[in-house]
């Protein structure tokens, strides 16, 4: 019990400084906006600034005060998020676009989980099921508010973002009953989101989880060949960046399978 209580404590620690690091680096940005004798650009970049984000009001805000602070700097912004931040976004001076994710409804509306709120692995697998259901419509229904972006920020995690920016055109809807993926972390990510049975390939360096090991292999991510991808009659792939060679990849662009290259980053943004 006593490791187990360190073990979250720790957590708890990690998480906060996590949070500080964060709200200290929107801080930065924004007395960097702010500073005497920058001057608003006369001529902004073309098209808004898009900050994608769901979860509580501890997620939303840090994104809302970089978005007014965009603003000031001359840039339009509008923020993607969950219809209950909508008075918040807007009081803000900010457009609002709506998606279909609010977490916080999920807190209150199912008791179990508030009372089990610092269980870490319970709301993982209570949550899971739910954010799964979500993040498959993300992609389609912020596609309009992203049309003529000049750049996209996603503050819950890449996979949004990659979608949004993939290949797909304007309002297209991507099958994903039948998915490849190409990269470790990108079938762990699938699986992770309670996606697993919808995969019918994998490449060679997706080992986990060991149900990913019981499906077909398609060859190493960087030395594909597009028959051995194709072969499965997958309906969409989902490909890590530097998954290759490159004349593969072309041929994967130009076949009638959607194709989402998702960039590999580590950093603030990825």
């Amino acid at each position: 019990m006593a490791v187990l209580v360190a073990l979250l404590l720790a957590g708890m620690v990690a998480l906060w400084v996590s949070n500080r690091s964060l709200a200290q680096r929107l801080e930065t940005l924004e007395r960097r906006l702010d500073a005497p004798g920058r001057a608003a650009s006369a001529d902004p970049t073309p098209g808004a600034v898009v900050i994608f984000t769901v979860g509580t009001q501890g997620d939303a805000r840090p994104c809302i005060g970089l978005g007014q602070a965009l603003k000031r700097a001359g840039y339009p912004v509008r923020i993607v998020t969950s219809e209950n931040f909508a008075p918040l976004v807007r009081e803000a001076g900010l457009e609002f676009s709506a998606i279909s994710a609010d977490f916080s409804d999920l807190l209150t509306n199912n008791p179990e989980t508030v009372d089990k709120a610092l269980n870490p692995w319970f709301l993982v697998q209570h949550t899971r099921a739910k954010f799964a259901q979500w993040a498959a419509t993300w992609a389609q229904e912020a596609r309009p508010a992203c049309k003529g972006a000049a750049l996209l920020i996603s503050a819950f995690a890449a996979w949004p973002s990659s979608l949004l920016a993939g290949e797909e055109p304007a309002g297209a809807k991507v099958d994903v009953s039948r998915l490849v993926t190409i990269g470790g972390s990108i079938t762990e990510i699938v699986y992770a989101l309670g996606a697993g049975g919808d995969l019918v390939a994998r490449d060679t360096t997706s080992t986990y989880p060991e149900a990913a090991r019981k499906l077909p292999d398609i060859g190493y991510m960087r030395q594909l060949s597009p028959e051995s991808v194709l072969s499965v009659d997958p309906t969409a792939i989902l490909a890590e960046e530097g998954s290759g060679p490159p004349e593969t990849m072309d041929v994967l662009k130009k076949a009638d399978v959607p194709l989402i290259v998702v960039p590999e980053k580590y950093s603030l943004d990825g």
